[in-house]
């Protein structure tokens, strides 16, 4: 059961959000009364994603994701949830990602308690219709062709098809027909949900402008029944993904788009827990920024380069990449190996040099200001993320569930400096997008890892790997 002995009352001023806020301090929910609010919306994280799906049934957690909108005990029809939320002025969706789904909602102030009982009801007793299954697994195929020209999807698919065949990562997510219409599907989908949908896996986020203790009264009506069944997260961090044998390689493969990508990659351990410091802003920051003297302003003053982006590319499972993605120029696309050598040097920069609190802090003031400035975020939307958040932040500080993934607090130039050593050629890899690399692809990767439900015109990803010059 959900555990909702709640901390006392503390005013918020963060967020966009004036009003106040309770906090379980075990597993559960967090209640937040915001007499502004235009609606009240519910969040509710389970954390169970695509790293928990069978291996003969890939794509089933996006589709349990899918199915649980369609029927309960309690409120048969198919659309009842839907038609009430829409009828109610609100909007209703759900994500599935590697480690969580995430089920959320809006709607009218009035019409929030009924709302929530329609809405626990797929955590306690789903019906998961035999007559919905094959319409919905053509709505996650459909879902999946949507996203086939996407050529960062695309190009994520070769990276993780390189990852260690054990690994988590070496898996296809999103499910589609092939995958999903199979016997017994009916089956499983019970199975998964009775084996990992407990309630001591889940947070819960209420917010509108009731009183505190009117929603904590319908958190505990309707969200204390689901069962805790006493699950155990996985740990994904093992076997590595990506090993040497992986590193120091560079991928060319032929997009969908006309541009010419160069994404430049090193590996990093997995640092979201430690928000407090969060060590990769820095090196994120050095590596993007655009004033004089910088990465970028020398690509562009050798007319190599149109832009460059700098960012945390999290693929979970303890595995995260540093990721320069720079867009070039016929003449970058060209001498992309003297590309390759400037970031390297670059890098090689920041390694040798020592490190300066004056950037952390200059990164600390403008991100806490963004912060305390941003604009005023949707119910929906502040549920939603904090439904995420308080799987991990000790949710006994208030504060820190609030604001901990979007401000900095404390400098920590020794996980800095173990980031920076890690950014050498022997813990890189590349990946070159352009159509260009038609000529010299000599490999095929089935799109997802399987076939497309189109037996007479496959897509596929035409790739090749080579190793980098050993040049630092």
């Amino acid at each position: 059961v959900f555990l909702l002995t709640v901390t006392a009352t503390t005013e918020i001023y963060t967020r966009g959000i004036v009003g106040s806020v309770r906090c379980v301090q075990e597993t559960g929910c967090m209640v937040i009364s915001d007499q502004d609010t235009e609606h009240s919306a519910a969040s509710l994280d389970v954390r169970i994603g695509s790293f928990y799906d069978p291996k003969e049934y890939p794509g089933l957690a996006h589709f349990c994701e899918h199915m649980l909108f369609l029927g309960t005990k309690k409120y048969p029809v198919e659309n009842e949830y839907s038609n009430f939320i829409k009828t109610h002025g609100g909007s209703k969706n759900a994500y599935t990602s590697s480690k969580d789904t995430n089920f959320y909602f809006s709607v009218s102030n009035s019409a929030f308690c009924d709302a929530l009982d329609r809405f626990s009801q797929f955590f306690k007793e789903p019906l998961f219709n035999p007559s919905s299954t094959d319409r919905e697994i053509d709505a996650v195929n459909s879902e999946f062709k949507k996203n086939l020209p996407n050529d960062m999807r695309r190009g994520n698919q070769i990276l993780v098809s390189q990852a260690n065949p054990l690994s988590c990562l070496n898996r296809f997510v999103s499910g589609n027909s092939e995958t999903l219409r199979k016997e017994g599907i009916r089956d499983r989908l019970l199975d998964f949900h009775r084996q990992y949908y407990s309630s001591n896996l889940m947070t819960l986020v209420l917010m509108g402008k009731h009183p505190i203790e009117t929603m904590e009264k319908w958190a505990k009506e309707f969200f204390e029944p689901i069962e805790n069944k006493n699950v155990k997260e996985l740990d994904f961090s093992i076997p590595v993904a990506f090993d040497s044998t992986k590193l120091g390689k560079i991928y060319k493969i032929v997009p969908v788009s006309s541009k010419h990508i160069l994404r430049v990659c090193w590996l990093f351990p997995d640092t979201h827990l430690k928000y407090k410091t969060k060590p990769s802003e820095y090196l994120t920051h050095l590596l993007g920024h655009e004033g004089p003297n910088s990465l970028l302003s020398y690509l562009l003053e050798e007319q190599l380069a149109v832009s460059l982006l700098s960012f945390i590319d999290s693929k979970n499972a303890n595995t995260d990449f540093l990721t320069a993605q720079i867009e070039l120029t016929e003449k970058g696309l060209a001498n992309y190996e003297r590309v390759l050598e400037i970031v390297s040097s670059f890098a090689k920069m920041l390694r040798e040099k020592d490190l300066k609190q004056y950037v952390f802090d200059e990164i600390k003031l403008t991100t806490n200001l963004k912060f305390e400035y941003r604009s005023q975020s949707s119910a929906i939307d502040t549920a939603c993320s904090l439904a995420n958040t308080l799987h991990d932040y000790p949710k006994d500080i208030v504060q820190d569930v609030l604001s901990g993934g979007s401000t900095m607090q404390d400098y920590d130039p020794v996980d800095i400096k173990k980031l920076v050593d890690l950014m050498v050629p022997e813990n890189m890899l590349a990946i070159l997008r352009s159509p260009t690399c038609a000529s010299e692809a000599n490999l095929e990767e089935k799109l997802s890892l399987i076939h497309i439900s189109e037996p007479t015109r496959p897509l596929y990803i035409s790739y090749a790997v080579f190793c980098l010059k050993k040049k630092r």
